[in-house]
């Protein structure tokens, strides 16, 4: 009896635990990434540099991927409003960031922020370096960048330069050349370059730093004058003018620069497969000149790499922000 009371025991056991198996959900492997949409923000308006690049490779991005990427711009705040969506976004690479050098200053200037860029987000790939022009004044008597260094020297007065915004590219990296050569300025901020140029033609301004493009329009007619450009190489838009390192001047280099970036905690399998696509757009033949034609020096890369850079970006910008006290307006 004692034997038939535990047999019908084991067998209630059994069968419960088969029910219970039967009841669990199945358990399925995940999807492949990516297994639907992608999108990029982009915290700027449409039109410029960023804009177009960006578009280019979300067009090529999806053909190799073999999913739609999108493109969404999400203006305002100097990046500040895209990029707190991006950081409030789900970690699973279905939301990718594209921004510039102000994703590195935005800290350093704005005391209020409600993410640590460094700290909440992770490089995926940096898409390029944007060599910064020198353009000088066609009304100015100098010709050349050792001309125009020597002229501003001799100058009593802060040269007034014309940026595209306080904390902007073309603003710190004006302050970076003016260090590195010894002259006194006073930077008369615009609306954007675009804005800036005809003061800068008459000679209401005596200098700028922007990407090439800016000045383009008038270097033929000497209104404005490209004296020297940053990189390692000259511009194939402009080969005429000399890179500072050749123009006697190794130790000046800002550029600006694009990148994409993730979520911190995106998974390092999906950061490296969004990298490695990445490099593969860029490096191909057709995307590579399109980004130089844009005025990109197409880099590329792995993401360890990318995060490396934008650690030295914050340190460099940082210590240029406290030297010359610069408050946002």
């Amino acid at each position: 009896m004692t034997t038939s009371l535990f047999s019908r025991r084991e067998a209630f056991i059994r069968l419960a635990a088969l029910g219970a198996i039967a009841m669990a959900p199945s358990v399925r492997a995940e999807a492949p990434y990516p297994a639907k949409a992608v999108k990029i923000v982009l915290p700027y308006s449409p039109g410029g540099i960023t804009d177009v690049t960006t578009r280019l490779l979300a067009q090529h991005l999806s053909v190799r991927m073999g999913k739609s990427v999108i493109v969404e711009n999400r203006p305002g705040a100097n990046g500040i409003i895209g990029t707190s969506e991006v950081v409030r976004s789900p970690a699973d690479g279905y939301t990718l960031l594209s921004v510039p050098v102000a994703f590195v200053v935005n800290p350093h200037l704005q005391a209020q922020l409600t993410y640590d860029p460094l700290g909440d987000m992770t490089g995926v790939s940096l898409i390029g370096r944007i060599p910064m022009t020198l353009g000088i004044s066609g009304t100015l008597p100098a010709k050349n960048l050792e001309e125009f260094i020597a002229w501003g020297k001799a100058q009593k007065e802060p040269i007034p330069f014309a940026t595209n915004g306080i904390g902007g590219g073309s603003h710190l990296g004006a302050l970076l050349f003016a260090k590195a050569v010894g002259l006194n300025v006073t930077s008369i901020p615009y609306k954007g370059m675009a804005a800036a140029i005809p003061d800068l033609a008459s000679g209401q301004v005596a200098f700028a730093i922007d990407g090439v493009q800016s000045f383009a329009p008038h270097l033929g007619s000497e209104r404005i004058r490209a004296v020297a450009i940053t990189g390692t190489t000259r511009s194939p838009g402009i080969p005429y003018v000399p890179t500072f390192a050749e123009a006697g001047l190794e130790e000046f280099n800002s550029s600006s620069w694009l990148g994409f970036l993730a979520p911190k905690q995106t998974p390092a399998s999906i950061v490296n497969q969004l990298s490695a696509h990445l490099d593969a757009v860029i490096n191909s033949p057709e995307v590579f000149s399109n980004l130089q034609a844009f005025g990109l020096d197409p880099v590329g890369g792995d993401a360890e790499s990318f995060n490396v850079f934008l650690r030295s970006e914050s340190e460099k910008w940082g210590s240029v922000i406290r030297e010359f006290a610069v408050k946002p307006v």
